[in-house]
């Protein structure tokens, strides 16, 4: 009874008005803290609780605009600085003085953007085909531009546009089949399309700074382990495995997945060896 009880409380770490949901997945001495990929929430990572709840308590966080976390208006962006302080409040609440942050695609920048601020306290860094590495050329148009902002609005109320402009890159090959299938998925409906609109523009702050990443891990002797699909076409290898070979003790592994299927097969492959 307890456990069924475990899995629907809903537990938060409130900062101001923001409210960051998470849940609690296994037992074990050693503490997770997990971040999800674009559009998921914290139920991306419910196998940790069998594979590795032995060893780990695995705190599992609802990104912002993503599942039972909310934020105070669209118009604020969030910062790294307060991230590190949202984080901060719940180490500080949970009694938390050491743990290793895993980061799945979007959660990946999160994940990193962690480093510059607790990489004295942090054990491993996890990644699972990250984000946050190469910042997409279409992104930085859209979240960081006034023009790009203009035409992502317009794209909530008037989706013809992004459909049109999605068959143009289909029929010139300008974007990969996978990216574009993804990206479909992701603005079919309008509230899909608004909350696109609000994760590229208040999370768009979110962008490590690799250097401070590279600097800090070496410094702390972080262990790295990077997960990566060979069928994956979301995320780019190439600047993944350049930040590798910057890190002294960083492990790089591909698995025989694609970008949706990668974490279960991540989990699997850590639990086997932890």
């Amino acid at each position: 009874m307890s456990n069924i009880l475990k899995k629907t409380t809903k537990n938060y770490c409130t900062h101001g008005k923001r409210r960051l949901h998470y849940q609690t997945y296994g037992r074990g001495s050693e503490v997770i803290l997990a971040f999800h990929g674009y559009g998921q929430d914290h139920k991306v990572f419910y196998e940790t609780e069998k594979l590795l709840g032995g060893q780990y308590t695995i705190y599992s966080f609802d990104l912002f605009f993503h599942g039972e976390s909310s934020w105070l208006s669209r118009h604020q962006t969030l910062s790294i600085d307060e991230w590190c302080t949202i984080v901060k409040n719940f180490l500080r609440t949970q009694r938390i003085t050491r743990f290793s942050v895993m980061g799945y695609s979007m959660g990946g920048r999160f994940a990193l953007s962690l480093i510059g601020c607790f990489a004295k306290h942090i054990n491993q860094l996890i990644l699972i085909a990250p984000d946050g590495i190469r910042s997409s050329p279409w992104y930085q148009l859209a979240s960081t531009t006034l023009f790009g902002n203009y035409l992502l609005r317009t794209i909530v109320n008037r989706p013809f546009l992004f459909f049109n402009i999605v068959m143009l890159a289909r029929y010139g090959k300008f974007i990969n089949r996978g990216v574009l299938k993804f990206a479909v998925e992701q603005m079919d409906t309008r509230r899909k399309r608004y909350a696109v609109y609000c994760r590229w523009t208040v999370l768009r702050a979110i962008k490590p700074n690799l250097s401070t990443v590279v600097r800090e891990c070496n410094r702390q002797s972080i262990n790295v382990k990077i997960y990566l699909g060979q069928y994956d076409q979301i995320v780019k290898k190439t600047s993944v495995e350049r930040l590798h070979r910057k890190l002294i003790f960083s492990k790089l592994y591909n698995l025989s997945v694609g970008h949706n299927k990668i974490v279960r097969e991540a989990i699997i492959h850590l639990s086997n060896r932890s």
